[in-house]
Order: structure tokens, then C-alpha cells, then sequence
């Protein structure tokens, strides 16, 4: 939750701007704080009437009715909500190993992730879909309490066949020229290869229930949220992921967040030496 906190903290200060010499005082406990608790916070780095941020809602889900196409791979075959048993050898024969995160670098482990994958740039989307699906993120979002607007940006198709899984994991932000707060996850229904198995799994989560013939499945979480997927005992399951992107425009009106932080600003202010405890905790 680091990022998002870092843009709410930068929201906040520019809703409420502080004096010059606040300013100054901030500087110097920020320095000072990196190494020693604050003499006035009830604990290192937090206040109580701050709780809220960490105990936020991290997932949301809903279940999406479309029965147009959803996209092109390679300009050559389209897929929609429904993916048939008879479409799957055509669409792993597009496919590469999926790889995994290790420190600095991008690999092949079998024993941490075992899936396929198409990357985004191969897949062109259909516009009514984007459009639909961008709409229906944005809500999610605001769902779990961003502040901002987001954008939804196509990073692959995913398929998951029998045996396959993915471990324990988070997210690491990817190439985007905006900051990466959720990851969004829209699972297809598999007509007539009802999947065992395989089910996305986030925190105590389990969402991965598959959509009914001509449904999507979409869950949307942060990306720093830990997740796996189970391990597939039989059948297929096939997902697009997306990035999903702060664009920084405010949307004070839908976010409950910024109506509590808010109220939070002022209850601290209340008393002078908690003010500085307020700022000090998002550092």
C-alpha cells in the first residue's frame, strides 16, 4: 500500500497546504524520524485516528454480462466470454512458458509458476469491450476506496491448464509510464470444460469461482496484495490481466477515503502535537 498512501499523502498536503515554517518543522522531523520514533505518535510511524488506511478493502469482484467479441489475437483469431475445449490448441500453440520475478530478473521456474501466456501487445482489444471494462474497473476502484482516477492497461492473456499454478506472490510494478496501483483479472467461462481446481486466491480471498456462459469474472485488488492461483486438477481457465494505472485526476466526490481522511486531518489538528504526528505518519 506504499504507492497509494504516497499519493494520498501528496493530495492531502495540497488540499491543505501548511505554512512556511510547518513546512520547515516537517522537513527536519522527516530527516530526524528516519532513524528515531517521533517524540509525539503514539507508536513508530502511526496514529490511531489513521487506522482506516490499513484496514481498507484490498479486493473486489463482480460478475459482468457480455456476449460480444472481446478481442483479437494476432489480428487472426477472436475470442469472447465463451472459450470452447476445441479452441484451446489453437490458442496454446500462440502461447509462451510464463515467467516469474526473481530479484532483478525475469525467469523460467517451474517450481514457483506454471502457466501460458499471450503477451498484450499481440492482443487487440475490441472497443466496446475496452470501453465496458474500463468503466466497470473505475467502479471497482472506487469500490475500494481510491481517491483517483485509474486506466486499465492490457499486460496478457493468461491459460492455465491441467497441473499448472502460480505460488504465493505480489505483483511487481511494471514499465508504465503512470504508477501501478491495482491489477485487474477478467476470467472467461470455459463451455463444456467445467475447470477443478485453479481458483484465483488474494489475502483470505478465494475469487475464482468461474462465470456462468456468457459472463466474465472481474476482481480487481491492489498489486502489492499477496495472491496465487491453485493448482488446476483438471480442465483449463484462461484470464486477461491489466495493469491498472493512477492517473493522479481526483475523484473527492466518489472516494470515501478522502471524505475520512479528511475528518482524520481535522481530529488531529485538534491538538497541536498530534498535527505533527498526522504528516509524520505517511512518511
Amino acid at each position: 500500500m506504499s504507492v497509494y498512501r504516497a499519493k494520498l499523502t501528496a493530495q492531502l498536503r495540497e488540499a491543505f497546504p501548511l505554512p512556511a515554517i510547518l513546512e520547515m518543522i516537517l522537513e527536519y522531523l522527516v530527516e530526524t524520524g528516519k532513524k528515531n520514533y517521533h517524540a509525539f505518535a503514539a507508536g513508530p510511524f502511526q496514529i490511531p485516528e489513521f487506522d482506516f488506511l490499513y484496514n481498507q478493502q484490498k479486493v473486489a469482484s463482480t460478475t459482468l454480462k457480455w456476449t460480444e467479441k472481446i478481442a483479437t489475437i494476432d489480428h487472426n483469431i477472436s475470442i469472447s466470454s465463451n472459450i470452447s475445449a476445441k479452441m484451446m490448441p489453437p490458442l496454446l500453440a500462440l502461447t509462451t512458458p510464463s515467467l516469474v520475478g526473481k530479484n532483478d530478473k525475469t525467469i523460467l521456474d517451474p517450481t514457483v509458476r506454471k502457466s501460458s501466456e499471450i503477451v498484450g501487445d499481440r492482443l487487440q482489444l475490441d472497443g466496446d469491450f475496452l470501453s465496458m471494462i474500463s468503466q466497470e474497473i473505475q467502479a471497482l476502484a472506487i469500490k475500494l476506496g481510491h481517491p483517483t482516477r485509474v486506466i486499465a492497461k492490457l499486460h496478457k492473456l493468461v491459460i492455465y491448464q491441467q497441473g499448472d499454478f502460480f505460488n504465493t506472490h505480489i505483483d511487481s510494478p511494471h514499465d508504465n509510464a503512470e504508477p501501478m496501483i491495482f491489477t485487474a483479472v477478467v476470467a472467461f467461462h470455459m463451455a463444456g470444460v467445467w475447470p477443478r481446481g485453479g481458483e484465483l486466491q488474494v489475502g483470505d480471498h478465494n475469487v475464482g469461482g468461474m462465470p456462468r456462459s456468457q459472463q466474465l469474472r472481474l476482481t480487481l485488488f491492489y498489486h502489492d496484495e499477496p495472491h496465487s492461483v491453485l493448482k488446476l486438477e483438471s480442465g483449463f481457465r484462461a484470464s486477461l490481466i491489466f495493469d491498472v494505472l493512477d492517473t493522479g485526476a481526483p475523484i473527492f466526490k466518489d472516494s470515501r477515503v478522502m471524505d475520512d481522511a479528511s475528518s482524520a486531518f481535522w481530529k488531529v489538528c485538534a491538538t497541536s502535537t498530534q498535527t505533527f504526528a498526522f504528516f509524520f505518519s505517511f512518511v
